[in-house]
């Protein structure tokens, strides 16, 4: 049986200069190269399927400095697919955030010749899921984590977490966790029993951190959705003025231990706790009004998550619409400033909102047809694509 060629993307700003890297990755070898200019026009063409690996040259001539932060627009785009960033020396890769944006290998120009054929079909053979949270050689089971965060408080990231998490629930094992020291509002979309345990009660009034047993008794199964637990935020006392990073960072440990996939809720605050769930993370959901000021908040917030040095591999907006504004910042606005593609413009559905509320149903559960729901099913679906990355390997960065 003949089997298709590999398909390729070159982002390359120069087209006719590639001939070095054609040679490379030829017909006769079994690749199909394609070529574009820009990281939009390489975002657009992931949309259409079928590409195995995709080459960008960052060093070449008429490269600009936005193409390094397209890359993050392509790890979005393309959460599965191996990225090899080539450079004139082995100094370029110094000059590009290769590991910290989930690219998966660096090559110079001079050595593709003989060596990008066998990088890339190893790269190829060897995608898997993210490293796993914790100690090694445990022999657990480990989901992915999803993040949801406010680039401020009040704009919706909490509905939002809701909204995926139930829709990821449709068909494996979910946990909707709210992480926050203070009363979360989660518990107002769910008709729970009082005498359910919550974080508050979970981490009590010490600093010790839970054990995967605890935090298990602590989650609520959702009646309606059988793949779905939730772990609610604080509704009373006791609860803690802040989450110490290592209670944080056993409680990741605990929930990923315990499903495929893991949603978590946390405040816009940049604390040493948010610092150890992010790392954590695989995709990141930053949710924000379409105004000024949520924009300058979200460039503070996202400023202070890349200082922290080891980002999640795929970052994503989510434009939440939740009145109707006269003059609305463009999403383009958002794109450009803060170097991360928009996922999601969700629609204004106040009303919608409400009577899903007093059902006590989730809106892509209470009305599945609703443009809002739609919206927010789509970014399910994205998301759970995007927890997949391809782990960078150490080994192919410099020799």
């Amino acid at each position: 049986m003949q089997h298709r060629p590999t398909a390729l993307l070159l982002v390359h700003a120069a087209h006719g200069d590639t001939d070095s890297i054609r040679h490379a990755v030829s017909e006769t070898d079994g690749f199909r190269l394609q070529c574009v200019t820009r990281m939009e026009a390489a975002v657009a063409r992931l949309a259409g399927g079928g590409i195995d690996a995709i080459l960008v040259d960052l060093f070449s001539p008429g490269s600009r400095d936005e193409d390094a932060a397209g890359l993050l627009r392509l790890r979005g785009a393309a959460a599965q697919v191996p990225i090899v960033v080539i450079g004139e020396t082995a100094e370029d890769a110094d000059r590009c955030p290769i590991e910290k944006i989930g690219l998966s290998a660096f090559i110079t120009e001079a050595r593709c010749q003989g060596e990008l054929p066998s990088l890339i079909r190893r790269l190829i053979g060897c995608r898997t899921f993210a490293p796993q949270w914790g100690p090694a050689g445990r022999g657990r089971k480990v989901g992915s984590v999803i993040t949801v965060m406010g680039s401020k408080g009040g704009v919706g990231a909490t509905t939002v977490a809701l909204n995926v998490a139930c829709a990821l629930a449709g068909n494996q094992n979910v946990i909707l966790a709210e992480l926050r020291p203070t009363p979360g509002t989660l518990a107002q979309y769910f008709s729970r029993h009082s005498k359910v345990k919550d974080l508050g009660r979970l981490l009590g009034s010490g600093g010790e951190a839970p054990d995967e047993f605890e935090i298990e008794s602590c989650l609520w199964p959702s009646r309606s959705l059988p793949g779905l637990r939730v772990l609610f935020g604080p509704q009373g006392r006791p609860y803690r003025s802040s989450i110490e990073p290592n209670q944080a960072s056993k409680m990741v440990e605990g929930l990923t231990a315990l499903a495929d996939r893991v949603v978590i809720d946390l405040p816009a605050t940049p604390s040493d706790a948010n610092r150890v769930v992010i790392q954590a993370t695989e995709c990141l959901l930053l949710v924000a009004e379409r105004d000024s000021i949520c924009l300058e908040s979200a460039r503070l917030l996202l400023d202070a998550i890349t200082g922290w040095g080891d980002v999640p591999q795929t970052i994503g907006l989510v434009l939440v619409n939740r009145t109707l504004l006269a003059t609305p910042t463009p999403t383009e606005d958002f794109e450009a400033q803060l170097g991360i593609p928009v996922f999601a413009v969700i629609p204004p559905a106040a009303d919608d909102c409400l009577a899903a509320h007093r059902a006590g149903r989730p809106l892509v559960l209470f009305d599945s047809e609703n443009l809002a729901a739609d919206t927010l099913l789509k970014l399910a679906t994205q998301v759970g694509r995007s927890t997949c990355p391809v782990v960078f390997d150490r080994n192919l960065v410099r020799q």
